[in-house]
C-alpha cells in the first residue's frame, strides 16, 4: 500500500518477506539499517528531506480532502512491490507464503481482493491438481491447475472484509501437483507452478479518500501512530531540535532515530530531522512532530496548551504542582496544527529532564508508566545493561529463532544468519546441533547437508538413535567463516525404514510420518583470536562492525553542534 501527496511522500515499501520466515534475516534488518540511518540523518538537518515518486498504482483517483494531508491513498500492493520476481513453487505439497501490508487506521468497504496470477506444468494431471488460496489461515478459493492455465492465467479472488487484518496479512498458496503416476517421485522437476509477479492484494476503503480513524494516544503503542508494522504510514515524520541544539538535545535525535530504525520497516525518506527555524508551516500542518526541547523553545510551549501541563515561567507544572527540574515529561496528544494527526512532546525543565525522557521513550522495556497519553518520569531510567556485540558462545535462541520442525520425506532448508569477528586462525569454529526425529526414521539414509556461505562443510548422517534432543557436532574451518553477516543453511532429507525394494522409485510409502525439529538451545561457538574478539578495520564490511545481525554496539559519534556541515 501507498500513501502519497504531491511532495512524493508514500508509506513504507516492505522490501522482501515471505516463503521462509524462519531466517532471521528479516526480522533483523532494522539493526542493519541503522549505521545507514545515522549517516543520512545528518543531511537531512542540513538539506531536508528529498521526495521520493511513487509508482502509479491501478485503482482510479479519488477527490482530496483539504482536511486531510492525505492526497491520495492508493490499495494495491503487488509482489512486484515487495521485491519479489516470479516465484515457483515445486514439489507435490508445496507451500508458498507472502505478506501483504494492511489497511490500518483506515477503514475498508467492500470489493477487496486478490488477483492472482498463475501458470504451471503442462504435464500435471488436470483432474486432480490444485492450489488453495488461503489468506490469514482462512481457505478463500480453491483453483484447479488444468489445461486452461498452463500458460500465465489471472484470477480475481474476492475477499470477506472480516478476514483482512489491519496491519500484515499473509497470503498461503497451498499446492497439490500430480502426473497422475501410481507412484511418482513427490521432487519431480516437473511437479511446479508459478505465482507472477503482478499478483496483489487490492484494498478498497469506505471513504474516498481514505481518512484514518487514528487510535487514542497512549504511550504503550509508541512508535504507533508514527509507525507501525503493515500500516501505512499516516504522514511524514519530523523530529524538530532547537536552532542551537545542547548535547543533549542533539544526542536525543539521534536516539529516537536509531530507536525508531530498531522497531520498524519504513522508507528513510518518511522520517528528518528539522532545526525549528527551519521548520515551515506546511510543515506543522502535515508532518506528524516529535518535539524534543525545554519549554524556551517557543514550538514546545505552544505543544503544551490545552493539556493538563501548564508553564510557571520555563518550570512545568501538573495540577498546580510545579516539576523538580530534573523531571521528565512525554505528552502524546493531537497536533495543536492538524487535529488527524500526532504530535509527541519530550520535554523537561532542564537539559536532564529531557535525558531522562528520552531514556523512557527509547527503552526496550515495558514501562508501568506508559499507561495514558502522558508521563513524568521521576526517576531515572535505568538503560538496560550492555552486552558485547559479538558473543563466541551463542544459540539459536539468542539469534531470536524458536524450534523449527519440518514435516514430510521432501528435502527441507533452514537457514540461520549470524555475524562473527575476525576468528583465531587455524582454529576450527563449531556447530552444536541439538535435533529430534520419530524412531521410524530410517538412520542409515536419513541425513542433513551443513553448508556455510555457499560451501558444503559435513553431511550428518542421523544415526544417533536418541530421538528426543539427539547432539550432532560440525568443525567448521574458520577460513569460510567471515568477518560480518555469516548465513548457515541445514538441508534435510528424510526416510522411513521401509524396505527399499518395496519402494521402487517412491521416496516413501507415508512421507506425512516424518518430521524433523532443530532445537533453540542448538549453539555455535567462535574461537576467539588471543581469547579476545577483534573485528577486523576493513571500510567495505561498514556497517560492521558498528552495526551486526545480533544488535547494535554501542557507537558514539563525535561532532561539533555549533557547525552544521560536520554533521554531514
Amino acid at each position: 500500500m501507498r500513501v502519497e501527496n504531491d511532495q512524493g511522500w508514500r508509506a513504507p515499501s516492505r522490501g522482501r518477506v515471505g516463503h521462509l520466515v524462519n531466517s532471521l534475516g528479516w526480522a533483523r534488518i532494522p539493526a542493519v539499517a541503522t549505521f545507514v540511518m545515522i549517516a543520512l540523518l545528518g543531511v537531512l538537518l542540513v538539506a531536508g528531506t528529498a521526495g521520493v515518486s511513487a509508482q502509479e498504482g491501478e485503482e482510479e483517483e479519488g477527490p482530496t480532502d483539504p482536511l486531510n494531508v492525505q492526497e491520495e491513498v492508493r490499495g494495491t500492493t503487488s509482489l512486484n512491490d515487495l521485491g519479489f520476481g516470479d516465484s515457483r513453487a515445486s514439489g507435490r505439497g508445496a507451500v508458498q507464503q507472502f505478506f501483504f501490508p494492511g489497511p490500518g487506521d483506515f477503514q475498508l468497504g467492500e470489493g477487496s481482493r486478490v488477483v492472482l496470477t498463475l501458470s504451471h506444468s503442462n504435464l500435471l494431471d488436470p483432474a486432480v491438481s490444485t492450489v488453495n488460496v488461503v489468506l490469514n489461515d482462512r481457505p478463500i478459493q480453491v483453483i484447479r491447475l488444468d489445461t486452461t492455465n498452463i500458460d500465465p492465467t489471472t484470477y480475481v479472488v474476492q475477499l470477506p472484509q472480516d478476514v483482512i487484518q489491519k496491519d500484515f496479512n499473509q497470503l498461503t498458496l497451498e499446492y497439490n501437483m500430480t502426473m497422475g503416476l501410481e507412484c511418482e517421485d513427490p521432487n519431480h522437476p516437473a511437479l511446479y507452478s508459478t505465482v507472477h509477479n503482478d499478483t496483489r492484494l487490492v484494498l478498497e476503503f469506505a471513504q474516498n479518500p481514505p481518512i484514518p480513524v487514528l487510535e487514542e494516544p497512549n504511550l504503550v503503542t509508541y512508535p504507533y501512530p508514527f509507525f507501525r508494522g503493515g500500516y501505512p504510514v499516516v504522514a511524514p515524520v519530523t523530529i524538530v531540535i532547537p536552532d542551537t541544539p545542547t548535547t543533549e538535545e542533539l544526542t536525543a535525535a539521534y536516539r529516537i532515530a536509531i530507536d525508531l530504525a530498531t522497531r520498524v520497516f519504513f522508507d528513510l525518506d518518511l522520517l528528518n530531522v528539522e532545526r525549528v527555524g527551519q521548520l515551515t508551516a506546511e510543515q506543522r500542518r502535515e508532518h506528524q512532530l516529535v518535539l524534543i526541547g525545554t519549554p524556551q523553545q517557543a514550538i514546545v510551549r505552544e505543544a503544551l496548551e490545552g493539556s493538563t501541563f501548564s508553564l510557571s515561567g520555563d518550570q512545568i507544572m501538573r495540577s498546580g504542582q510545579t516539576l523538580a527540574p530534573e523531571f521528565g515529561v512525554l505528552l502524546l496528544r493531537q497536533s495543536p496544527w492538524n487535529p488527524t494527526l500526532r504530535t509527541l512532546l519530550i520535554t523537561g525543565s532542564t537539559p536532564e529532564g529531557v535525558s531522562r525522557s528520552i531514556d523512557a521513550i527509547t527503552s526496550p522495556e515495558p514501562s508501568a508508566l506508559f499507561a495514558s497519553a502522558e508521563a513524568v518520569l521521576t526517576q531515572p531510567i535505568a538503560p538496560p545493561s550492555s552486552s558485547r556485540q559479538f558473543a563466541s558462545i551463542f544459540t539459536f535462541g539468542d539469534l531470536g529463532l524458536a524450534d523449527q520442525t519440518y514435516v514430510g520425506s521432501a528435502q527441507n532448508t533452514y537457514e540461520i544468519l549470524f555475524s562473527s569477528p575476525a576468528l583465531a586462525p587455524g582454529a576450527q569454529a563449531e556447530l552444536d546441533l541439538l535435533v529430534s526425529t520419530p524412531q521410524i526414521l530410517d538412520r542409515n539414509r536419513s541425513n542433513i547437508v551443513v553448508e556455510l556461505n555457499g560451501v558444503n562443510v559435513e553431511t550428518i548422517e542421523l544415526q544417533n538413535e536418541q530421538a528426543q534432543s539427539a547432539p550432532y557436532r560440525v568443525d567448521i574451518p574458520t577460513e569460510l567463516v567471515r568477518i560480518g553477516p555469516n548465513t548457515l543453511r541445514l538441508r534435510s532429507q528424510l526416510y522411513t525404514e521401509d524396505p527399499v525394494e518395496a519402494l521402487g522409485p517412491c521416496v516413501s510409502t507415508a512421507p506425512e510420518r516424518l518430521w524433523l525439529t532443530y532445537h533453540q538451545d542448538s549453539a555455535i561457538a567462535l574461537p576467539e583470536a588471543g581469547g579476545e574478539v577483534t573485528v577486523g578495520a576493513d571500510l567495505a564490511s561498514l556497517p560492521f562492525p558498528f552495526s551486526g545481525l545480533l544488535g547494535i554496539a554501542e557507537t558514539t559519534f563525535v561532532i561539533d553542534p555549533e557547525n552544521p556541515l560536520s554533521l554531514r
